[in-house]
C-alpha cells in the first residue's frame, strides 16, 4: 500500500538533494539547543502547499496537525504513541477523528525491526521488514497484502550508513536507482525529539509517511543528493539554498530556479 499524497509530503522522503550556502558549521550542544523543538513546518513541494503544527509532551511528539493543498484542501492530524522512549504507533485521523491509517512499529533489543501500516476499513496493509547487516547497511523489504498478512514482496532498498547517517541507497523495484547523500554539520529540526533516532532507518526509506519532509537526516541536514540510474548513468542532482537560525537550525530551504523541481521549506521553533 503506497502512501497517500499528503503522507508522501508529510515529514519523510522523495528525498531532496541539497547544495547550499551555510551560515554556520558548528553543531552546538548547549542546554538551550537541547530544548529547541520544531513547532511549525510550511512546505511547497512541486506546487503543493502544506502546513504542519507539532505538539509535544516534554520532548516526546504527541500530535502533528496538517493542512495540505494539492488542488483540494485536506486537513487532519497524526497521533503518536510511545512505549518508554520508543515510538510504537503513528495514526492518521481526519478532523472528524476518523482513523485512516495506523502504522505499528516493532523493535528487537531497541532496534527497529519492522513497520506495518494498515489502511483502516479497507483490509489493506503494507509491511516493511528491516534486515540489519552488521553496522554498515540495512535492507528494507516492502511487502503488501491484507490487514492480517502482507506476503507479496514488491520492492526493497539497501541503505548504507556512516556515523548513523544514510550515505547511499540502492532501490530495487518498479524503478531501480542508486542515490548518494551528503550532510551539513548543522542541527536537524527533529534531533531533540525523543524516539526519532530509533526510527531513523524508516525515515530513510522511500515507502513510508515521512517522505519529502524537508526534515531528513536526524542529526544533521542533507546538503546534496545525486541520483543515478540502475545502469550507473547520472540522472539528476537536486540543490537547495539554506539559511540558518543563530543557533544553527535550518530556517529556510529553497531550491534554485534551475533545479529539477521546485521545493521550499520554512521552519518555526
Amino acid at each position: 500500500m503506497k502512501p497517500t499524497f499528503k503522507q508522501i509530503i508529510f515529514l519523510v522522503f522523495f528525498f531532496v538533494g541539497i547544495q547550499f550556502s551555510i551560515s554556520a558549521t558548528s553543531n552546538p550542544t548547549t542546554p538551550q539547543n537541547e530544548t529547541i523543538l520544531l513547532k511549525k513546518l510550511q512546505s511547497k513541494v512541486l506546487g503543493n502547499d502544506s502546513e504542519y503544527l507539532f505538539s509535544y509532551n516534554d520532548k516526546k511528539i504527541t500530535k502533528i496537525d496538517y493542512t495540505t493543498f494539492d488542488g483540494v484542501t485536506r486537513k487532519g492530524y497524526f497521533k503518536f504513541t510511545y512505549s518508554g522512549d520508543l515510538i510504537t504507533k503513528i495514526q492518521e485521523f481526519t478532523t472528524e477523528n476518523v482513523n485512516l491509517f495506523t502504522s505499528t512499529f516493532t523493535y528487537t533489543n531497541g532496534q527497529l525491526a519492522g513497520v506495518v501500516t494498515e489502511e483502516i476499513g479497507k483490509n489493506k496493509a503494507e509491511k516493511i521488514n528491516f534486515i540489519h547487516n552488521g553496522t554498515a547497511s540495512v535492507t528494507a523489504v516492502r511487502s503488501i497484502g491484507t490487514s492480517s498478512q502482507q506476503n507479496n514482496i514488491v520492492e526493497n532498498e539497501v541503505m548504507y550508513f556512516t556515523d548513523n547517517k544514510l550515505v547511499k541507497k540502492v532501490e530495487n523495484g518498479v524503478v531501480s536507482s542508486s542515490t548518494i547523500y551528503e550532510y551539513d554539520r548543522a542541527n536537524n529540526p527533529l534531533q531533540n525529539v525523543i524516539g526519532m533516532d530509533k526510527i531513523n532507518v524508516y525515515l530513510n526509506t522511500s515507502f513510508g509517511i515521512f517522505s519529502s519532509s524537508g526534515l531528513e537526516g536526524i542529526q544533521n541536514n542533507r546538503v546534496k543528493q545525486t541520483v543515478y540510474t540502475s545502469k550507473g548513468t547520472l540522472e539528476y542532482v537536486l540543490v537547495f539554498n539554506t539559511t540558518y537560525t543563530d543557533v544553527n537550525f535550518p530556517n529556510t530551504r529553497m531550491s534554485p530556479p534551475n533545479s529539477p523541481g521546485a521545493f521550499e521549506y520554512n521552519y518555526k521553533y
